[in-house]
Protein backbone atom coordinates (compact mmCIF):
# COMPACT_ATOMS: atom_id res chain seq x y z
CA UNK A 1 0.00 0.00 0.00
CA UNK A 2 2.84 2.35 0.85
CA UNK A 3 4.42 1.70 -2.55
CA UNK A 4 1.12 2.44 -4.28
CA UNK A 5 0.76 5.72 -2.38
CA UNK A 6 4.32 6.66 -3.29
CA UNK A 7 3.61 5.85 -6.95
CA UNK A 8 0.42 7.93 -6.89
CA UNK A 9 2.26 10.85 -5.28
CA UNK A 10 5.08 10.65 -7.81
CA UNK A 11 2.59 10.43 -10.68
CA UNK A 12 0.79 13.54 -9.45
CA UNK A 13 4.09 15.38 -9.20
CA UNK A 14 5.00 14.49 -12.78
CA UNK A 15 1.50 15.30 -14.06
CA UNK A 16 1.56 18.68 -12.35
CA UNK A 17 4.96 19.47 -13.83
CA UNK A 18 4.01 18.36 -17.34
CA UNK A 19 0.74 20.32 -17.35
CA UNK A 20 2.50 23.40 -15.99
CA UNK A 21 5.03 23.25 -18.82
CA UNK A 22 2.39 22.68 -21.51
CA UNK A 23 -0.10 25.39 -20.57
CA UNK A 24 0.47 29.11 -20.67
CA UNK A 25 0.81 30.36 -17.07
CA UNK A 26 -2.50 32.24 -17.23
CA UNK A 27 -4.32 29.11 -18.45
CA UNK A 28 -2.62 26.93 -15.89
CA UNK A 29 -3.61 29.30 -13.08
CA UNK A 30 -7.18 29.55 -14.36
CA UNK A 31 -7.42 25.75 -14.67
CA UNK A 32 -6.40 25.29 -11.04
CA UNK A 33 -8.90 27.93 -9.96
CA UNK A 34 -11.63 26.09 -11.87
CA UNK A 35 -10.63 22.83 -10.17
CA UNK A 36 -10.93 24.55 -6.79
CA UNK A 37 -14.33 26.03 -7.64
CA UNK A 38 -15.59 22.59 -8.67
CA UNK A 39 -14.32 21.03 -5.44
CA UNK A 40 -15.94 23.82 -3.44
CA UNK A 41 -19.31 23.08 -5.02
CA UNK A 42 -18.92 19.43 -4.05
CA UNK A 43 -18.32 20.54 -0.46
CA UNK A 44 -21.55 22.59 -0.54
CA UNK A 45 -23.44 19.52 -1.78
CA UNK A 46 -22.07 17.41 1.09
CA UNK A 47 -22.96 20.06 3.66
CA UNK A 48 -26.49 20.29 2.30
CA UNK A 49 -26.90 16.53 2.55
CA UNK A 50 -25.94 16.59 6.21
CA UNK A 51 -27.84 19.73 7.17
CA UNK A 52 -30.80 21.57 5.67
CA UNK A 53 -29.70 24.90 4.21
CA UNK A 54 -31.33 27.59 2.12
CA UNK A 55 -30.52 27.74 -1.62
CA UNK A 56 -28.34 30.77 -0.94
CA UNK A 57 -25.85 30.13 1.85
CA UNK A 58 -25.48 32.49 4.78
CA UNK A 59 -22.13 33.24 6.38
CA UNK A 60 -22.70 30.61 9.08
CA UNK A 61 -23.33 28.04 6.32
CA UNK A 62 -20.10 29.13 4.66
CA UNK A 63 -18.24 28.52 7.91
CA UNK A 64 -19.83 25.06 8.10
CA UNK A 65 -18.39 24.35 4.66
CA UNK A 66 -14.93 25.28 5.92
CA UNK A 67 -15.43 23.02 8.92
CA UNK A 68 -16.50 20.16 6.63
CA UNK A 69 -13.26 20.54 4.67
CA UNK A 70 -11.35 20.14 7.91
CA UNK A 71 -13.23 17.19 9.39
CA UNK A 72 -14.03 15.22 6.22
CA UNK A 73 -11.49 16.51 3.72
CA UNK A 74 -8.56 16.21 6.14
CA UNK A 75 -7.51 19.77 5.32
CA UNK A 76 -5.98 21.07 8.52
CA UNK A 77 -6.72 24.77 8.95
CA UNK A 78 -7.97 27.29 11.47
CA UNK A 79 -10.71 29.79 10.65
CA UNK A 80 -10.96 33.26 12.15
CA UNK A 81 -13.77 35.69 11.39
CA UNK A 82 -12.06 39.08 11.48
CA UNK A 83 -15.16 41.07 10.51
CA UNK A 84 -18.52 40.31 8.92
CA UNK A 85 -16.96 40.53 5.47
CA UNK A 86 -13.47 39.21 6.18
CA UNK A 87 -12.48 35.64 7.02
CA UNK A 88 -8.92 34.46 7.60
CA UNK A 89 -7.95 30.81 7.10
CA UNK A 90 -4.60 29.76 8.58
CA UNK A 91 -2.96 26.66 7.09
CA UNK A 92 -0.06 25.29 9.21
CA UNK A 93 0.94 22.66 6.64
CA UNK A 94 0.28 22.77 2.91
CA UNK A 95 -2.12 19.97 1.91
CA UNK A 96 -0.15 19.50 -1.31
CA UNK A 97 3.06 18.75 0.57
CA UNK A 98 6.17 18.69 -1.58
CA UNK A 99 4.04 19.18 -4.71
CA UNK A 100 3.84 22.85 -3.72
CA UNK A 101 7.57 23.22 -3.10
CA UNK A 102 8.30 24.70 -6.54
CA UNK A 103 4.75 25.32 -7.69
CA UNK A 104 3.07 28.31 -6.04
CA UNK A 105 0.21 28.03 -8.53
CA UNK A 106 -1.26 25.15 -6.51
CA UNK A 107 -2.45 27.74 -3.99
CA UNK A 108 -5.07 28.62 -6.60
CA UNK A 109 -6.90 25.34 -5.91
CA UNK A 110 -7.44 26.31 -2.27
CA UNK A 111 -8.34 29.86 -3.28
CA UNK A 112 -10.82 28.48 -5.81
CA UNK A 113 -12.51 26.33 -3.18
CA UNK A 114 -12.95 29.17 -0.68
CA UNK A 115 -13.62 31.93 -3.17
CA UNK A 116 -15.81 29.84 -5.43
CA UNK A 117 -18.28 28.97 -2.67
CA UNK A 118 -18.43 32.58 -1.52
CA UNK A 119 -18.69 33.94 -5.06
CA UNK A 120 -21.58 31.61 -5.87
CA UNK A 121 -23.60 32.58 -2.80
CA UNK A 122 -22.52 36.10 -1.80
CA UNK A 123 -22.15 37.58 -5.32
CA UNK A 124 -18.58 38.62 -4.62
CA UNK A 125 -15.41 37.20 -3.15
CA UNK A 126 -11.72 37.95 -3.42
CA UNK A 127 -9.06 35.69 -1.95
CA UNK A 128 -5.74 37.09 -0.81
CA UNK A 129 -3.07 34.37 -0.86
CA UNK A 130 -0.28 34.64 1.72
CA UNK A 131 2.23 31.88 1.02
CA UNK A 132 4.33 30.90 4.02
CA UNK A 133 8.06 30.23 4.28
CA UNK A 134 9.98 26.94 4.05
CA UNK A 135 9.94 24.24 1.38
CA UNK A 136 7.26 22.96 1.18
CA UNK A 137 5.52 26.07 2.51
CA UNK A 138 4.25 26.21 6.08
CA UNK A 139 2.04 28.63 7.99
CA UNK A 140 0.25 29.90 4.90
CA UNK A 141 -3.00 31.84 5.05
CA UNK A 142 -5.90 32.72 2.80
CA UNK A 143 -7.89 35.87 3.51
CA UNK A 144 -11.38 35.78 2.03
CA UNK A 145 -12.98 39.16 1.34
CA UNK A 146 -16.75 38.72 1.14
CA UNK A 147 -17.53 42.36 0.39
CA UNK A 148 -16.21 44.79 -2.21
CA UNK A 149 -14.38 47.36 -0.08
CA UNK A 150 -11.45 49.75 -0.64
CA UNK A 151 -9.26 47.17 1.11
CA UNK A 152 -10.39 44.29 -1.08
CA UNK A 153 -9.88 46.35 -4.23
CA UNK A 154 -6.18 46.98 -3.56
CA UNK A 155 -5.10 43.51 -2.43
CA UNK A 156 -3.88 40.99 -5.00
CA UNK A 157 -5.72 37.75 -5.56
CA UNK A 158 -8.37 36.06 -7.68
CA UNK A 159 -11.92 37.43 -7.64
CA UNK A 160 -15.07 35.36 -7.89
CA UNK A 161 -18.17 37.37 -9.12
CA UNK A 162 -21.26 35.50 -10.29
CA UNK A 163 -21.78 35.21 -14.01
CA UNK A 164 -24.42 37.56 -15.44
CA UNK A 165 -27.90 36.10 -15.07
CA UNK A 166 -31.26 37.48 -16.20
CA UNK A 167 -32.19 40.13 -18.72
CA UNK A 168 -31.39 43.05 -16.43
CA UNK A 169 -27.81 41.91 -15.99
CA UNK A 170 -27.53 40.92 -19.66
CA UNK A 171 -28.21 44.54 -20.62
CA UNK A 172 -24.97 45.51 -18.88
CA UNK A 173 -22.84 43.06 -20.89
CA UNK A 174 -20.49 45.00 -23.15
CA UNK A 175 -20.63 44.68 -26.96
CA UNK A 176 -17.12 43.24 -26.83
CA UNK A 177 -18.27 40.53 -24.41
CA UNK A 178 -21.09 39.62 -26.80
CA UNK A 179 -18.58 39.37 -29.63
CA UNK A 180 -16.39 36.99 -27.64
CA UNK A 181 -19.41 34.93 -26.57
CA UNK A 182 -20.03 33.94 -30.20
CA UNK A 183 -16.52 32.50 -30.53
CA UNK A 184 -15.61 28.87 -29.92
CA UNK A 185 -13.72 27.98 -26.70
CA UNK A 186 -10.47 27.63 -28.70
CA UNK A 187 -11.01 31.01 -30.36
CA UNK A 188 -11.64 32.58 -26.95
CA UNK A 189 -8.36 31.08 -25.73
CA UNK A 190 -6.56 32.67 -28.66
CA UNK A 191 -8.22 36.04 -28.03
CA UNK A 192 -6.94 35.90 -24.44
CA UNK A 193 -3.39 35.23 -25.61
CA UNK A 194 -3.61 37.98 -28.21
CA UNK A 195 -4.70 40.28 -25.38
CA UNK A 196 -1.55 39.30 -23.49
CA UNK A 197 0.54 40.45 -26.45
CA UNK A 198 1.57 37.06 -27.82
CA UNK A 199 2.34 36.62 -31.51
CA UNK A 200 0.78 33.84 -33.58
CA UNK A 201 4.03 31.88 -33.26
CA UNK A 202 4.04 32.27 -29.46
CA UNK A 203 0.38 31.27 -29.27
CA UNK A 204 1.09 28.19 -31.37
CA UNK A 205 3.86 27.19 -28.98
CA UNK A 206 1.71 27.80 -25.89
CA UNK A 207 -1.22 25.75 -27.23
CA UNK A 208 0.93 23.17 -29.03
CA UNK A 209 -0.60 23.97 -32.38
CA UNK A 210 0.93 24.74 -35.74
CA UNK A 211 1.35 28.40 -36.66
CA UNK A 212 -0.88 27.84 -39.68
CA UNK A 213 -3.65 26.47 -37.44
CA UNK A 214 -3.43 29.53 -35.20
CA UNK A 215 -3.50 31.82 -38.23
CA UNK A 216 -6.66 30.03 -39.37
CA UNK A 217 -8.29 30.58 -35.98
CA UNK A 218 -7.33 34.26 -36.03
CA UNK A 219 -8.83 34.62 -39.51
CA UNK A 220 -12.11 33.11 -38.29
CA UNK A 221 -12.08 35.40 -35.24
CA UNK A 222 -11.73 38.41 -37.52
CA UNK A 223 -14.51 37.13 -39.79
CA UNK A 224 -16.93 36.57 -36.86
CA UNK A 225 -16.18 39.87 -35.12
CA UNK A 226 -15.59 42.06 -38.15
CA UNK A 227 -12.35 43.29 -36.61
CA UNK A 228 -9.18 43.61 -38.63
CA UNK A 229 -5.89 44.68 -37.10
CA UNK A 230 -4.04 43.11 -34.21
CA UNK A 231 -4.57 46.20 -32.10
CA UNK A 232 -8.35 45.93 -32.38
CA UNK A 233 -8.21 42.28 -31.27
CA UNK A 234 -6.11 43.27 -28.27
CA UNK A 235 -8.70 45.91 -27.34
CA UNK A 236 -11.42 43.29 -27.79
CA UNK A 237 -9.66 41.04 -25.27
CA UNK A 238 -9.17 43.83 -22.75
CA UNK A 239 -12.71 45.21 -22.97
CA UNK A 240 -14.58 41.90 -23.00
CA UNK A 241 -13.40 40.66 -19.59
CA UNK A 242 -12.14 37.58 -21.41
CA UNK A 243 -9.44 37.17 -18.74
CA UNK A 244 -11.98 36.52 -15.94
Amino acid sequence: MTDLKALAQHSLERLSEVVKNILHPSFYERTLLDVGVSLGREVVDHVRQSRATAPQLKQEDYLRCLQWMKTHGEWNHEVKVATKGLISVSIPHCPFGRLAADNPYLCQVEAGMLGGIAGDHFNYAKVEICRGPDVPPKDCSLIVHLERTPQSMIVEGPSFPLAPAGAKQAERVSPEARMVAQLSPREQQIVRLIGEGLSDKEIAKALRLSVRTVEGHVARIRNKTGLGGRGTLIRLALRSNVFL
